[in-house]
């Protein structure tokens, strides 16, 4: 990274369901998501484990569902369920004052675009720049362009459940560090902080989240009832099951039409 921005804290930040932002009020609506992963450089000169170097926060808001299946995905902590109108607040709260801040995103732009129609006062932070692994990736790699997860697997960074605010944040800062290494692995100078970055990029992650297998059980469960509701509705769509509440008058205007077909193909050849 740059000399200027050795100081910098890292603000990792992921917007979920971007289109359920209100244009007309700005403010979040129905289901969306917005993760966070602050990394403190000045963490990586103490006695602070690589465990704890990144520090990620999820934020949910929506319908009930949705914030329980949020949770179930998020890989590092539990979310907080908030209403729509403490986004801003919530995200405001995570971000350090006092302190040469770094924004991190992978195409960043669209974070930035939400953050100022959410009215993010931006003059309250000391914000010294951005960094944006979307752009940065081409830089270190011989690819033009990478999705996040088509980056991570390039970079052999350990990732699982994209798609989270709050792991999309954290594998987003993960990258970094990573293109960080690659891009100067002879500079003495940052090596000492950078190896110690890179190990927290390269910890292995949960294969399976703690709700994991509910959510799996869960989603298995309502497959099987959508199969289960098509079957009996093909069932209930048969004549054989129609029948069963036809009177006599039904059944026999029914034999009267097919003994006229019936006579009536004899007639024709047909």
């Amino acid at each position: 990274m740059e000399s200027e921005y050795r100081d910098s804290v890292l603000v990792a930040i992921d917007f979920e369901n971007t289109a359920n932002f209100d244009k007309s009020t700005n403010l979040p609506i129905n289901d969306v998501q917005v993760g966070l992963a602050i990394l403190d450089p000045t963490h990586l000169s103490s006695s602070t484990s690589s465990e704890h170097l990144i520090s990620t926060y999820n934020f949910v808001a929506g319908s009930a569902a949705y914030c329980r299946k949020a949770g179930l995905k998020f890989l590092f902590g539990k979310p907080v369920v908030i209403g729509h109108h403490q986004m801003l607040t919530s995200i405001m709260q995570c971000i350090p004052l006092g302190r040469k801040i770094l924004l991190v995103g992978h195409d960043i732009r669209h974070e930035i675009r939400i953050l100022r129609r959410l009215k993010f006062d931006f003059s309250h932070f000391e914000i010294t720049g951005s960094l944006d692994t979307f752009r940065i990736a081409p830089q270190v790699l011989p690819y033009f362009s990478l999705s996040l997860g088509e980056l991570l697997t390039e970079l052999q960074c350990p990732h699982n459940w994209l798609h989270n605010g709050g792991n999309d944040a954290h594998f987003t800062l993960r990258a970094l560090l990573l293109l960080a290494e690659r891009s100067c692995p002879g500079d003495v100078g940052i090596n000492s902080n950078l190896s110690r970055a890179v190990a927290a990029a390269r910890l292995p992650i949960p294969h399976i989240s703690p709700g994991e297998t509910e959510m799996i059980a869960q989603e298995q469960l309502t497959a099987a009832r959508k199969r289960e509701k098509k079957r009996i509705k093909r069932i209930k769509n048969t004549r054989k099951y129609q029948s069963k509440s036809w009177g006599p008058e039904i059944i026999e205007q029914i034999r009267a039409e097919r003994a006229a077909k019936k006579l009536n193909n004899e007639k024709y050849g047909s």
